[in-house]
C-alpha cells in the first residue's frame, strides 16, 4: 500500500474511532439520521413519518454546522425540510440509496444524482427566499451551496460525500479528485475507490460492525474529511507558533 493510500485509510479509521469513543458526540448524528432514513426508504410515508424524518434531518444538519451563523435555516422550523424529504423518496431516485461507487458511475445514475441535487437546490432556494423575507433581508446573489445539498444527501441517502471545506481541501491535496461538486469529480472519486476497493472494503467492513452498514461514499467522506481537518489543525498550530 502506498503511503498516500495508507494515510487515507488510517485517517478514516481515526475518524470512525473518534465517533464511537464519544457516544453522545455530535458526529453520531450522521448514524442516527442515515439509519432512520434507511429504515423508511421502502415505506410509503405518512404525515407522522415525514414529521419524524424532518426532525432527524434538521438535528443532523445542525450538528454539521448548517444552522450556524447567518444560515437561513435558523429562520425556519424543522418541518421546512418536508418537501425535500418527499423529493428524496420519489421512485426515480430509489437506486441512489446507499449506492456503490461502481453502480453510481454506470449510465444514467450520475445524471439522476445531479437531477436530484438541482431539484433540492430549487426547493431550498424557495425556502431561503421566504426566510429572508421574514426578517426583511434582501434576496441573496448566490445560489444554494453545494455544502448544504451534499450534506443532506450524505445524511439521508449516503450517495455522495459532503463537499465541505475539509473534504474539498483533502481530495485536492491527495489528487484523488477535484474540489468541485460535479459529475467529473464524483466519477473520479468512484474510480479511486474502485482502484483500491480491496483496502477500502476492508475498512468499510470494520466500520459496519454496528447497526449501520456504512455506504462506500461515507467511507470516502470520512477518510478525506479527517485529512483536511488534520491539515487545518496543523496549519493553525504553525501560524500560532510564528
Amino acid at each position: 500500500m502506498s503511503n498516500n493510500l495508507q494515510t487515507i485509510i488510517e485517517s478514516g479509521m481515526r475518524y470512525y474511532d473518534m465517533v464511537h469513543t464519544d457516544i453522545h458526540g455530535r458526529y453520531q448524528s450522521w448514524e442516527h439520521c442515515y439509519g432512520v432514513f434507511s429504515k423508511y426508504k421502502d415505506k410509503e410515508l405518512t404525515a407522522e413519518d415525514l414529521d419524524y424524518l424532518s426532525l432527524h434531518l434538521s438535528f443532523y444538519l445542525a450538528s454539521w454546522g448548517m444552522y450556524r451563523g447567518s444560515s437561513f435555516l435558523l429562520q425556519r422550523d424543522y418541518m421546512v425540510h418536508i418537501p425535500a424529504i418527499q423529493e428524496l423518496f420519489k421512485p426515480q431516485y430509489r437506486q441512489l440509496w446507499g449506492i456503490k461507487c461502481i453502480t453510481l458511475i454506470q449510465t444514467g445514475n450520475l445524471t439522476t444524482l445531479f437531477m436530484l441535487s438541482e431539484k433540492l437546490k430549487k426547493l431550498y432556494s424557495e425556502i431561503r427566499i421566504a426566510a429572508n423575507l421574514s426578517i426583511n433581508k434582501p434576496a441573496p446573489s448566490v445560489g444554494i451551496s453545494d455544502v448544504l445539498i451534499t450534506t443532506i444527501l450524505m445524511g439521508t441517502m449516503g450517495c455522495v460525500p459532503a463537499y465541505d471545506r475539509f473534504f474539498c481541501s483533502a481530495v485536492k491535496y491527495c489528487k484523488a479528485s477535484s474540489a468541485l461538486f460535479s459529475k467529473q469529480s464524483i466519477k473520479k472519486l468512484c474510480l479511486f475507490y474502485e482502484e483500491h476497493s480491496d483496502v477500502f472494503e476492508k475498512c468499510r467492513a470494520e466500520m459496519s460492525q454496528g447497526w449501520i452498514d456504512y455506504p462506500q461514499m461515507k467511507v470516502i467522506d470520512m477518510c478525506f474529511w479527517q485529512i483536511g481537518y488534520d491539515e487545518y489543525i496543523a496549519s493553525a498550530g504553525s501560524a500560532d507558533g510564528e
